[in-house]
């Protein structure tokens, strides 16, 4: 039986994990959030959950305590 080579493989992440995250952000926002991760893309650490909640501080901390505050 002959094996067929992996050649590549990838893991998608989409605007509803963003929300999920933090469900205060439009689509739009949660957009640029998956922009800014992709931008800044480090191949030692990859993309995960941390890597979201960083791009959501960093580009929405306005949100990120609006969604804090809901939460308490």
């Amino acid at each position: 039986m002959k094996t067929k080579l992996l050649r590549k493989i990838q893991n998608e992440w989409c605007i509803e994990d963003v929300l999920q995250q933090n469900d205060k952000l439009t689509d739009e926002q949660a957009s640029k959030v998956l922009e800014a991760v992709r931008d800044n893309f480090d191949a030692e650490q990859g993309i995960n959950w941390d890597t979201i909640d960083y791009w959501i501080d960093e580009l929405y901390p306005e949100e990120v305590e609006s969604s804090m505050r809901g939460s308490i």
